[in-house]
This record gives structure tokens, C-alpha cells and sequence, in this order.
């Protein structure tokens, strides 16, 4: 079963292993503890192995949303032709909810 994304961009990027998605799964283990080099991202529910907490997610999305505002390979790579905040949290908000960890509430 193929999940639905609800994604309004399409990155550019073809494979999980090149940049800027590789600093972003790696930014993301490290987070939750997680080795990046033991996680197999090509599996269909590969994150769903880990979980983090509100903040955590929160915290990542901020530094995700820096990250594309200020470097421009970034959003050329999610398809963001101007450089804004909002636009850019939008981003890393949407990646979060698709590919995120999954989220503890406790």
C-alpha cells in the first residue's frame, strides 16, 4: 500500500541518499537517538520505527525552516522560488507530518 503524501511540491531530489535529504534524515536521527546508518530509508514505514516528542518535532521544523530560508539549494530542492519564512516552515511542517517520527502526546 503506497501512503498519500500531501505534499504540494515535488523535491527535485530522486533518492534519499543525497543532499540536501541526507543532512535532514541525519539532523532527524539524531534527534530521536536514532543511527542513521543502521535505518534502511528505502523501506515503506521506515519512520515509524522512532518516536519523538512535540517539542522535538517542533525544534526540528524550526531548524528545517532555517535551513531552507537561508540556503538556496535548499529550496530550489522543495521548489521554493522565493526565499520566505512562512513558505519555508510550511515546508519542513509538511515533511514533518509525511516523513516524521512518530509523534509521542504523553
Amino acid at each position: 500500500m503506497k501512503m498519500q503524501t500531501f505534499l504540494k511540491y515535488k523535491p527535485q531530489f530522486a533518492t534519499w541518499d543525497k543532499e540536501p535529504m541526507r543532512t535532514i534524515l541525519f539532523k532527524m536521527c539524531k534527534v530521536v537517538g536514532a543511527n542513521y546508518y543502521k535505518i534502511n530509508f528505502s523501506a515503506e514505514r521506515w519512520f515509524m520505527k522512532h518516536t519523538w516528542t512535540k517539542e522535538q518535532e517542533k525544534d526540528f521544523q524550526i531548524w528545517m525552516a532555517d535551513r531552507i530560508y537561508k540556503l538556496p539549494d535548499w529550496r530550489k530542492s522543495f521548489q521554493l522560488t522565493k526565499k520566505r519564512k512562512k513558505e519555508a516552515m510550511k515546508v519542513a511542517e509538511d515533511f514533518t507530518w509525511n516523513h516524521g517520527w512518530k509523534t509521542y502526546f504523553g
